[in-house]
């Protein structure tokens, strides 16, 4: 990876506007520089020793259009809520297949009160119908299900909403600094294994034929 076109292309860049050395992302850490940490102590694994150049600030995010304005009609289903709403979504690149999403639905749907609504970004929602429909089928209340393919809202704004109790996501930095900045409860479903350094296990889990959202691993 060091020795790839791509580095040699950087370094190639670097060189012709006259910047001297390799490229910061080769040294990982040094003492001469100033590092600014979008985490804090209480939401991040423990450590020993904190270096006086490090600083930890806590999360940095972009102020989201609320959702009342970017989507008005999600804003009300949201509102209508009774016992609070569960915002699902894994990432824009998150590749589900049959059994993802019949065991997370079943999870969904078993695990839940049945007061709970359910906002579920579900990649590729259309070609999973019979699955959904299937699932669904024996639910009393299936208006609390909210399966989307895309947002128009701002992932952000949704979850700065009153009603949203908890989020389910794959434990990507900006997901999860999202949820701590708007302190909800999070559970994490890796679908890369990577993941297993940012997301966080906290006291909200449901289970189903295997599928534990608390569970940091890999599909």
């Amino acid at each position: 990876m060091a020795f790839g076109p791509h580095n040699k292309s950087l370094a190639a860049g670097r060189k012709a506007h006259g910047l001297p050395g390799r490229s910061p992302m080769a040294d990982f850490w040094r003492t001469n520089i100033t590092y600014i940490c979008p985490s804090i102590l209480e939401i991040d694994y423990p450590i020993l020793y904190s270096p006086p150049n490090l600083h930890l600030c806590g999360p940095i995010t972009v102020d989201p259009i609320p959702v009342a304005t970017a989507d008005p009609e999600l804003n009300k289903w949201l509102g209508e809520s009774k016992d609070g709403v569960v915002y699902v979504s894994l990432g824009t690149y998150f590749k589900y297949n049959d059994d993802d999403v019949r065991n997370m639905l079943g999870g969904l749907v078993q695990g839940l009160s049945a007061r709970v609504r359910v906002l579920w970004k579900l990649n590729g929602k259309d070609k999973f119908k019979a699955i959904i429909d299937e699932g669904l089928k024996e639910e009393k209340h299936p208006e609390r299900f909210r399966l989307v393919d895309w947002l128009e809202a701002d992932p952000a704004g949704v979850l700065e909403h009153s009603n949203v109790v908890c989020s389910v996501h794959h434990g990507g930095a900006n997901s999860f600094f999202e949820t701590c900045r708007c302190a909800h409860p999070c559970t994490g479903c890796l679908g890369c294994i990577d993941r297993n350094l940012t997301v966080r296990a906290f006291p909200i889990s449901f289970s189903h034929n295997g599928w534990t959202c608390m569970t940091m691993r890999s599909r």
